[in-house]
């Protein structure tokens, strides 16, 4: 008999407490978080889409925020649509030093991508072949032309 009137008092906590929670995660996973605009681009290799080629973007400076780097997969289009936090939602503004690489295949076993057609020509962060500056809009890119032949690594 005591039970039952302790029921409703209890299970009103539980269910306060568990609204609580729920709101508490859903607001510290944007905590800190730059604003994103979207960014879309395409890549063509000798005039042809890269099916499966990844383009990273790498910020000359995060303003002492934690590290972030754009990257992108692109479609059998060649297109892309660049991703900072969650898929697809865009790039915060800034300069960035853009790498890519078009891995030869996708190892199951492993669960890689390996090799690089374009030899690691357009990969090197140290020497980045392309540097793009992004607006505080959304915007789409001039696409990245790269050359298969040439000079390897």
């Amino acid at each position: 008999m005591q039970w039952r009137a302790w029921k409703r008092p209890v299970r009103g906590l539980f269910l306060a407490g568990l609204v609580g929670l729920t709101v508490a995660l859903a607001s510290c996973g944007t905590k800190g978080r730059l604003p994103v605009y979207p960014v879309k681009g395409k890549v063509l290799v000798d005039g042809k889409p890269a099916k499966d080629a990844f383009v990273n973007f790498f910020p000359k400076d995060t303003g002492g925020r934690e590290p972030y780097a754009p990257y992108a997969q692109t479609n059998e289009n060649g297109e892309f649509t660049l991703s900072t936090y969650e898929t697809g939602d865009g790039v915060p503004a800034g300069e960035y030093d853009v790498t890519i690489t078009w891995p030869v295949r996708y190892n199951p076993i492993s669960t890689l991508w390996e090799g690089d057609r374009l030899k690691g020509r357009y990969a090197d962060r140290n020497k980045p072949p392309f540097h793009v500056t992004i607006d505080k809009k959304a915007q789409e890119l001039p696409p990245f032309e790269l050359k298969s032949s040439g000079p390897g690594k």
